[in-house]
Parts: structure tokens; sequence; C-alpha cells
């Protein structure tokens, strides 16, 4: 139960650290591979934190 708890702080976490981090880069740079693009965003960090749950069950085996 710890994991997914931890899963989902990470998840959130990463998707709102992204999000922010991007939008302040694309008003400082003005450059387009900073995109806010949402669904974007989503898939990143969906992806990252299921690497990270498959990190921690991994840990968890050993």
């Amino acid at each position: 139960m710890v994991i997914i708890y931890n899963f989902l702080i990470f998840f959130i976490a990463y998707f709102l650290l992204s999000y922010v981090f991007n939008l302040i880069a694309l008003r400082i740079t003005k450059r387009p591979e900073f995109s806010t693009d949402f669904k974007k965003i989503l898939k990143r960090a969906l992806t990252v934190s299921l690497l990270y749950l498959l990190v921690l069950l991994i840990a968890k085996l050993f």
C-alpha cells in the first residue's frame, strides 16, 4: 500500500513540476520544444512514474 501512495505522490509531483517548468521555460525562451501541451506532459509523467513504480517493486523484491 505504501508503494501505491509513493507512486501517486511521485506522479502528481512530477506532473506539476514538469508543467510549471515547461511553462516558465516557454515564457523565458519562446522555444517550441518547451511545450505546455497537457496530454504530452501527462503522458511523460505517467511513463516516468510507471518506471519509478517498477524500480520500487524491484527494490522491494531484493
